[in-house]
């Protein structure tokens, strides 16, 4: 994976995120953070040895493999940087889905414009890591209907 990518792909995430949102909040628990911070730390080690590896040995699993593990990610790295969780319009299952979809998915077919191999298996693997991501953060997120400690702000 590109190192521009990454960048790129939460940039793309958050300006998103920023135009699709409520205004009510819910305050991050510090468990959610520390889950948070050791899985993205653990994704971008695991990510690196895999790219090192995989120019020596290659087969089906390694190739998928980074984008499985960015379509997890990339939301729990979101989550690292946000104060506050959103509620989203639609709930916060669909959202961070389909955000982190898009977007990898966008990433693949720019590596095709570019010449570089297009692979459709990255693209199923970056779905199936992107629902796994969904239902983790669902589950570990309050919901802000059942939270007594929900805050509503008004802008």
């Amino acid at each position: 994976m590109n190192f521009i990518a990454l960048p790129l792909g939460l940039l793309i995430l958050y300006l998103i995120d920023k135009k699709i949102t409520k205004k009510e909040k819910i305050n991050y628990s510090k468990r959610l953070r520390i889950i948070s911070g050791i899985l993205c730390a653990l994704i971008l080690v695991f990510i690196f040895v895999i790219q090192e590896y995989r120019k020596e040995h290659y087969n089906f699993w390694l190739g998928v493999l980074p984008s499985f593990l960015a379509a997890i990610g990339f939301p729990f790295i979101l989550i690292l940087f946000q104060k506050d969780i959103k509620t989203f319009f639609i709930n916060k299952f669909l959202s961070w889905t389909v955000l982190t979809f898009i977007v990898l998915t966008i990433y693949e077919y720019i590596l095709w414009l570019d010449g570089r191999n297009f692979d459709g298996f990255d693209i199923l693997f970056t779905f199936f890591g992107a629902i796994i991501s969904g239902f983790s953060i669902n589950k570990l997120v309050p919901d802000p209907i059942n939270d007594g400690n929900s805050k509503s702000e008004k802008y």
